[in-house]
């Protein structure tokens, strides 16, 4: 804000000269008692003093602009002018903000107040003859200075629910430069709030593939006590780059809401590492909170995480002086041992939680062999490591659960040669080794361990550990191993992991982005147990594309019937992406839908992949659809089933594409229902009988749904009728006008978004 910025320049004037004259003071003194009465507001509603959702929570792809204000679930209660000024802008529409207002003050800001039921009488009635002029539903009106001045206390009308969501009030205020800023600012003293933040989990993630927490890739949970103190009591071991993510959540008296925190910083060793703090955000920007929190986590329905790093892109203004990559827990960066880190996060009242723990850092050293012999029941094994070791184990994997000795170890002998420490193993297996896989793992005079190798017996091994393979850590069928080895076109092949989706969840796969590709990458599997894989997946693996945020990448499914292209800038790291297809048998659609689901479904991965700016996808209809009718784009949601995707279509190649900003489930459905209109109303003689002039339907449509109010058309006595929809309580309502003689004619005529059309004639008395 231009006030706050001023007096910022000002004081570092007065500091730095060190002299005040009193000339200086009158003036100082003047300044800052204007400034500060101009942004002394006045609480815009009656309904209460409750906050429901804070300023900058999680939303799908934006950040909340607004404190929203409780209003009972009910609608009718004031809004007020917060200061002078005049009415710059009107917006109605059935979705979004519904009805909303936006209000610029005297000092420049801009105030806005959505989801209304009506505006003032003189306001309400310009609206509305607006709307009749232009025959629409929505409008989106910019006013001059001078048509609608407001003086502060003024009421500007009513709260509602109009638009997505339960009753409340939006309440926005952004600056003279339209960006959203924290209102709390302005009401610290009017918002009653004496509750600390509280933590419920901590998330622990590798941020590449040679990143290890207790020597495992996985993201490691800890559930927290749902308090504002928590102290991790375990100490855990960080290799490469590790990040947090926390889920904690403010609070406020009087509300049982979930409240976005305003401030908190991270301390490494008592260095400050990180620091993030909610005062404003632009809107061409809000799609980085994907970035801010943790997105891959909330897509997997794990919840809403904070990350306690910034993302290398993410450019949003929060974060002080933490540089890009600040906070990432680097053991490259810090001394091998003890480490202590804590938290500190803090709502806009300056109640605070705090998170402690410590942690040990190390750069475990890999192991290699160049004796792994078998002669009769007994093992020969020559190590070789970087570092001394004083223990070695010798594990084999059981069927079910976990590790257990392979025997007792006996060491033959030890020695150094050219820097490198060589140890003669023979170990007794207690149990058949025949298909097991044997575990080595070394531990140095620090008690920090070494890289695990993994042998299995009649197989051409790896000869050095690499830190990449995984263990499976809950396999009801069988405990096993798996590596997929992934083979460029040229030489010194990346061996790394990759996820298998959702029908084994439990299982960590490194991040492809990572590596770098140059071309095309085949795939071949090594496993135990090959059956089960082919299950999963099918006769055919998907083929993996990298694609690069800075260059153009398009693929293609198998049948070349689906395509995802990526422009430059559609993603924000070097990603490797896959289509996996279902089959025609293959429907999540119920037995007994009325709807027909055309084709396969195709399934874009990695589906807990943040989108920059876009993914355009194109998917052609089979030969023997071509030309059905009610057919569209839709994508999977986990809650609510398939949900339309606003597509073009080519009529001269059978195509729809659209642009969408994540990874999904597509697939073609088609839909010949037309909208379900019925009157809520009693019937006399074949007439509906109106209440106090009001006709309400129930307006309904399962499957492509109502995208826009244009779609709805309503005639009183053959003229072109203003009416209101709620699509999410699926209502239609209008005013019927007086007729002594006669009943009204209303027809309705409704589209959804297939082309299906309902038209229905009713008598109206």
């Amino acid at each position: 804000m231009f006030f706050d910025e001023a007096k910022e320049w000002l004081l570092k004037k007065i500091f730095l000269s060190g002299k005040i004259r009193f000339s200086q003071f009158i003036f100082i003194f003047f300044f800052f008692w204007q400034t500060d009465g101009a942004q002394s507001y006045l609480w815009p509603t009656n309904a209460s003093r409750l906050m429901t959702s804070s300023f900058c929570e999680f939303r799908p792809r934006h950040y909340h602009a607004a404190i929203d204000i409780k209003t009972w679930n009910r609608t009718g209660y004031k809004i007020f002018a917060i200061e002078d000024g005049y009415v710059m802008r009107v917006r109605v529409s059935a979705f979004g903000y519904g009805r909303a207002l936006y209000v610029k003050l005297r000092d420049g800001n801009i105030v806005v107040y959505a989801h209304l039921k009506r505006f003032w009488p003189a306001l309400e009635n310009y609206v509305y003859r607006i709307r009749r002029k232009r025959r629409q539903y929505r409008v989106d009106l910019h006013l001059k200075a001078g048509q609608f001045p407001v003086k502060r206390g003024q009421v500007l009308g009513d709260t509602g629910k109009s638009g997505i969501g339960v009753p409340h009030l939006h309440f926005e205020i952004r600056n003279s430069r339209n960006e959203p800023i924290n209102p709390l600012q302005f009401y610290r003293n009017v918002i009653r709030d004496e509750l600390p933040p509280v933590l419920y989990r901590a998330a622990f993630i590798p941020l590449d593939s040679r990143s290890l927490i207790d020597l495992r890739t996985d993201t490691v949970f800890v559930d927290l006590p749902g308090q504002s103190q928590a102290v991790l009591k375990d100490t855990l071991l960080f290799s490469g780059r590790i990040g947090l993510a926390l889920k904690t959540y403010d609070r406020a008296n009087g509300a049982r809401n979930h409240f976005a925190f305003y401030r908190a910083r991270m301390w490494v060793d008592d260095s400050l590492v990180y620091s993030v703090q909610y005062d404003k955000f632009s809107y061409d920007q809000t799609a980085l909170i994907e970035l801010d929190k943790n997105f891959s986590l909330w897509r997997k329905n794990l919840g809403i995480f904070h990350n306690f790093f910034r993302d290398p892109a993410n450019r949003l203004p929060h974060y002080d002086d933490t540089p890009s990559g600040g906070g990432i827990i680097s053991s490259a960066d810090l001394k091998e041992g003890l480490h202590t880190l804590r938290v500190h996060i803090e709502d806009y009242w300056q109640n605070s939680a705090k998170f402690e723990m410590v942690f040990r850092t190390s750069n475990p050293q890999p192991l290699q062999y160049d004796l792994f012999r078998q002669m009769e029941n007994e093992l020969f094994l020559r190590l070789i490591s970087p570092v001394a070791l004083q223990d070695i184990s010798v594990l084999v994997n059981r069927d079910s659960t976990g590790w257990e000795p392979l025997g007792q170890v006996e060491q033959q002998g030890q020695a150094r040669y050219e820097g490198q420490y060589y140890y003669a193993l023979s170990v007794k297996p207690e149990t058949d080794i025949t298909g097991k896989t044997i575990k080595l793992q070394g531990i140095t005079p620090a008690h920090t361990p070494s890289l695990p190798l993994y042998l299995r017996p009649n197989h051409q091994n790896e000869r050095q550990s690499t830190g990449r393979f995984f263990r499976v850590e809950e396999w009801r069928v069988k405990q096993d191993w798996l590596e997929w080895e992934i083979k460029p076109l040229r030489q010194n092949p990346e061996n790394f992991l990759y996820h298998l989706g959702e029908q084994l969840p439990d299982l960590f796969w490194f991040p492809l982005d990572s590596v770098r590709f140059r071309t095309n990458i085949p795939i071949s599997v090594f496993s135990a147990n090959k059956e089960l894989l082919s299950t999963l997946l099918g006769d055919s693996l998907p083929e993996v594309y990298p694609v690069h945020p800075l260059r153009h990448r398009k693929i293609f499914s198998s049948d070349n019937l689906f395509s995802a292209d990526f422009p430059p800038g559609s993603l924000y790291r070097e990603s490797a992406v896959f289509i996996t297809t279902s089959p025609d048998s293959t429907d999540l659609l119920p037995v007994e839908s009325p709807y027909r689901r055309i084709g396969k479904i195709y399934d874009l991965q990695p589906f807990d992949q943040p989108v920059n700016r876009g993914v355009w996808v194109k998917l052609a209809v089979p030969k023997a659809a071509q030309g059905f009718p009610g057919v569209g784009l839709y994508y999977w949601d986990s809650k609510k089933g398939w949900l339309f995707i606003p597509s073009q279509y080519d009529s001269s190649r059978y195509s729809f594409t659209a642009r969408v900003t994540s990874l999904e489930k597509f697939t073609l459905i088609q839909d010949t229902i037309p909208p379900l209109l019925i009157p809520a109303q009693p019937q006399r003689g074949g007439i509906l009988i109106s209440r106090n002039g009001y006709l309400t339907f129930v307006l309904r449509d399962e499957m492509s749904g109502i995208q826009k109010e244009s779609q709805i058309q309503v005639f009183v006595n053959r003229e072109w009728h203003l009416f209101e929809y709620d699509p999410e309580d699926e209502y239609l309502a209008l005013k019927i006008p007086f007729r002594r003689r006669s009943p009204s004619k209303v027809k309705i005529i409704v589209r959804d978004n297939s082309g299906n059309i309902t038209e229905r004639i009713f008598l109206v008395r």
